[in-house]
């Protein structure tokens, strides 16, 4: 009998398929490149193999294959009435999540891991920044998410995923100190792991050593697949410290090698919110960080991909290219975007994203008591975006410049104290 690494079965005539379906999901777990690969090796070698058929119709969803994959994910249900009950689960909320139906999906996940706690795989899709606590739009993701996390550690134990992902989710609760000794205990198990390195840059970014940031991501860098998952955010998250540390040249030059839509082979949710967020975090802090080219080389990768599929997390990044004066009118159309959904769902954070949209237009035109007007209102929601603090913490720095441009320093001072004491 076939089993993952987990002991879980993997019901698949074929031991090479199953080997592979386990590299591709060892790969999937890192972050790491060459899984879709994998699972499509091993779908080749077994036709009949239903979670390898799932795992493809979310590969064809993700490029825009939306017949094949339906194709694909009705046949792996049809063929999981022959499979384990566990895998029979596991592909029926695969076919939630392709619906769209994320919230179902999130509570089947819940239930799910109750019996079968190891299927690290779905419990993937729940966790880490963009998973489905993060972006459900609730003020206490991150801690329902540790939440659920701590009720699985005794399943995964010296786990290196689980203790990637585990440390993410312990310093978005601001625990740094446990968050530093989950991930550097991850990466002695597997150090060619890209959650784990996401991760201590977390760690790093939270306790301010940017300088331990620069020198761990600089060298863990080497050699990792241009093709991953998390190859533009860890380089990001480099760019960033290098900003930090006032080298601004640095922090270009790892934009113009890494992320800039030309050379980045990233999705367009993330290769937006890194590239739309550092020339934002440089204009907040009074520099000129993208020429006037490179800005309308982004312009048009955003006006090209700003379906986000209703991520507000994407589409905050998207207001932040929109605030450039030659794109008011697309400004204009999230804006009743966001209204429009507000209205039909009564939703907080579609409220939040108006307000949102609103201050960073007026910050760039620098209208700063308007820009103090809206983001204050919408700061105790910023969290809805998901993400991580380290992202949303760009909307506080610009309403906190705001205050410093009209000489708030009481302001500056209770928006400093507040984040300090996040910590």
């Amino acid at each position: 009998m076939n089993k993952d690494r987990y002991g879980l079965v993997l019901t698949t005539t074929s031991a090479i398929a199953a080997e592979k379906y386990q590299l591709a999901l060892d790969s999937s777990l890192a972050g790491n490149a060459f899984s879709e690969k994998w699972f499509e090796e091993a779908l080749a070698l077994d036709q009949t193999f239903a979670l390898a058929l799932s795992a493809n119709a979310e590969i064809a969803l993700s490029r825009g294959k939306t017949s094949q994959a339906a194709l694909l994910i009705k046949r792996a249900l049809n063929l999981s009435k022959n499979a384990s009950q566990r895998e029979k689960q596991h592909i029926q909320i695969i076919a939630t999540l392709m619906d769209g139906k994320s919230e179902l999906a999130l509570k089947k996940i819940e239930e799910h891991v109750k019996d079968f706690p190891n299927d690290a795989y779905l419990v993937s899709k729940a966790v880490g920044g963009f998973g489905l606590y993060a972006f459900n739009g609730k003020l206490n993701h991150p801690e329902k998410r540790l939440d659920f996390m701590n009720a699985l550690k005794d399943a995964y134990g010296n786990d290196w995923w689980f203790l990637s992902l585990y440390s993410f989710a312990l310093v978005e609760t601001f625990q740094i100190k446990e968050a530093r000794k989950a991930v550097e205990l991850s990466l002695s198990l597997n150090l060619r792991n890209g959650h784990a390195a996401h991760s201590f840059a977390h760690v790093c970014y939270e306790s301010g050593q940017t300088k331990e940031c620069i020198d761990f991501v600089s060298e863990w860098v080497k050699g990792y697949e241009r093709e991953a998952h998390l190859y533009g955010h860890i380089h990001w998250h480099w760019a960033l410290s290098e900003m930090s540390n006032g080298n601004l040249s640095k922090a270009h030059q790892i934009y113009d090698e890494h992320l800039k839509p030309s050379v980045s082979l990233g999705d367009a949710l993330g290769l937006i919110a890194d590239a739309a967020s550092i020339d934002w975090r440089a204009s907040v802090l009074g520099f000129k960080f993208l020429e006037e080219a490179e800005k309308l080389e982004l312009q048009k990768y955003v006006l090209k991909h700003k379906n986000l599929n209703g991520a507000i997390f994407g589409e905050a990044h998207l207001a932040l290219i929109y605030a450039d004066r030659n794109l008011n009118n697309e400004s204009g159309k999230l804006f009743d975007i966001m209204n429009k959904r507000y209205q039909q769902t009564n939703r907080p954070m579609y409220k939040m994203m108006q307000t949102l949209i609103a201050g960073v237009n007026a910050f760039a035109q620098e209208d700063y008591l308007t820009c103090i007007d809206q983001l204050s209102n919408a700061r105790k929601d910023f969290i809805r975006l998901g993400g991580s603090n380290a992202q949303r913490e760009l909307f506080e720095e610009t309403l906190l410049r705001a205050y410093l441009k009209l000489g708030k320093t009481d302001k500056v001072k209770e928006l400093v104290e507040t984040k300090l004491h996040k910590h």
